[in-house]
Formats: C-alpha cells, structure tokens, sequence
C-alpha cells in the first residue's frame, strides 16, 4: 500500500511535462528517456528538462527508482480506477484499450476478467466499450 501524497498544484509548463509522461508511458508501456522529453518539451539540451523532472519527483508526481538513474509514475490511491468486464466486453482509457489480464469464476460458475488500471487521471477516465 502506498502512502498518502499530498502532492502542490502543477504550473502550466509542469502540466505539460506531466501529462507527456504519462501518455508516453501509456503507448510506450515504458517511461520516456531525459532526451525524449526534451525533445518533446522544445528544449534544446537534455539538462534543460532535469528541473521541471526533479519538480515532479519532489512534489510527488513521479518517483526515482532505487537505481538513482530513472523515474516511474506514482499513482495515487484515489487515482485507482477499477471494472468489471463480462466475456466479450473491453475498456478503454483516453485513446487507448485495455486489454484483458485475467479470469476469475464468478459465484455462478461464469468467468469474469478483471482487470486493474492504476493511471493519473490526466490520461482519461476508464470507460466500458460499447
């Protein structure tokens, strides 16, 4: 379980960071490089994006791995999104589907595919496919 964040309200310029990093992370399945939010961000050097990076990490948005060379999103407890789906049935999140990870029996005997997505709301709010 992870503790409670109380995160400080982002500027424009670290919204803009922060959401690039999470929908990178998203399509990528993978957070983006120094280089790649530079480029991204308009910035000509990579040192340029370190700031608004280590900004997001102190203020809670983001946490540096064990290994000091990297980053990961952090999701808050009330950014949890959860569903249900029936045999047949896909979610989606913002442009993206989520896919079906596993199966449990239902008390009826039906299967039911659960999945959990742990993503910062700025990416979409999880929706059942029609």
């Amino acid at each position: 379980m992870q503790e409670a964040i109380e995160r400080r309200p982002l500027t424009e310029r670290q919204k803009q960071y922060y959401e690039f990093i999470c929908r990178f992370t998203v399509a990528n399945f993978r957070v983006p490089k120094l280089d790649e939010i530079a480029q991204a961000m308009g910035v000509i050097k990579n040192s340029s994006a370190i700031p608004t990076v280590n900004t997001l990490i102190r203020d809670g948005y983001l946490r540096r791995l064990e290994s000091n060379r990297g980053f990961d999103l952090v999701v808050k407890e009330d950014e949890r999104q959860y569903i249900r789906l029936s045999p047949g049935e896909g979610a989606t999140i913002g442009n993206v589907y989520i896919g079906l990870v596993q199966t449990e029996e239902s008390c009826e005997g039906d299967p039911i595919y659960v999945i959990e997505v742990m993503a910062p709301d700025v990416l979409g709010k999880l929706e059942r496919c029609k």
